[in-house]
């Protein structure tokens, strides 16, 4: 049954990818600067050449007129030992790429490429969970395999001689690293399925960046706090300011005589000339006239029609 890369929280297949090329890329620092020793020790063996002349001489008279199998002998010497510089930096390599991911699994449940990415290395069924000796040595092991491991040993059999093996290890170089692509894409690697682990995102970057925000949120608040307090303060000094020239009899006349209150006072002075002058004007128009007139009648017949219905009230008329 396939694996769903949601059921155990693998990280995405593009950081994965992109911290195994960071890893693989400091494998091909270290790789260059083991060439560069090799390139020096090999010019420091050769430098012995008039040593090794002298040496070879002495084997020629030694050989007892066979001087062609000497020459081979003292040339066989020579590659030999540049091969063997050669092969060694091929083994330092693979020895150095598996110390530094052990130890980096061993110690902080990633690389530094996962590390850089914000991703870690956990057991598959208990990933938050640190990993065990084991797991780290079993998954640098199998990393190293795939990334330089076949690659170092099918050119140390090249070197050797040995063709047939060197063409077999490069086929199975390949092969791995097409294989270990496809199962990288369902979410777990070669080594991570072999070592029973799975590759997840730490969160670190995550809970780093809500944590300045969350420190900004505060920082703006307390600024703010801070902010209102002195604009109430300030506030607060000017209401005291102005208590202390209001009880102050003389400041108090020069607040009355001041443009502002003059001013003041005009437009309320005229605001009232004008209400009056708006209701004069109301009561002397015909509608008002109107009005009265209507009310006087109405008056006078409800005065008529009381006369009439009391008692006598035809004979007070009369009268």
């Amino acid at each position: 049954m396939a694996d769903s890369r949601n059921s155990f929280g693998a990280a995405p297949f593009g950081r994965q990818v992109a911290g195994w090329a960071i890893d693989f890329a400091i494998l091909l620092g270290v790789a260059a600067i083991l060439t560069w020793v090799t390139h020096y020790r090999i010019a420091d063996y050769l430098t012995s050449v008039p040593d090794l002349a002298q040496t070879g001489a002495w084997d020629v008279l030694g050989a007892h007129g066979d001087w062609g199998g000497a020459g081979k002998a003292f040339g066989r010497d020579v590659v030999d030992q540049v091969l063997s510089d050669v092969i060694e930096a091929f083994a330092a390599l693979i020895l150095i790429a598996g110390a530094y991911r052990f130890v980096s699994l061993a110690w902080k449940d990633r690389t530094a490429g996962q590390m850089l990415l914000d991703l870690r290395v956990g057991p598959r069924f208990e990933p938050e969970r640190a990993l065990d000796i084991r797991r780290s040595m079993v998954r640098a092991t199998v990393s190293t395999v795939i990334d330089v491991g076949l690659y170092s040993v099918a050119c140390i059999a090249l070197l050797e001689g040995e063709f047939a093996l060197s063409f077999v290890l490069w086929l199975a170089a390949v092969v791995v690293l097409l294989v270990n692509a496809v199962l990288l894409a369902r979410g777990r690697s070669l080594s991570d399925r072999i070592a029973g682990t799975v590759v997840l995102p730490a969160g670190l970057y995550e809970r780093s960046w809500a944590a300045a925000k969350d420190n900004a949120v505060v920082q703006r608040g307390i600024d703010r706090a801070q902010t209102g307090y002195v604009q109430a303060q300030q506030v607060t000094q000017a209401m005291r300011s102005t208590a202390a020239q209001l009880g102050d009899p003389a400041a108090l006349q020069q607040l009355r005589e001041s443009e502002q209150a003059r001013q003041l006072l005009d437009r309320a002075q005229d605001a009232g000339r004008r209400g009056v002058a708006a209701a004069r004007q109301a009561a002397a128009s015909d509608a008002s006239k109107q009005a009265q007139q209507a009310a006087r009648k109405l008056g006078a017949s409800a005065l008529n029609a009381y006369n009439k219905r009391r008692p006598g009230g035809d004979e007070f008329e009369n009268r």
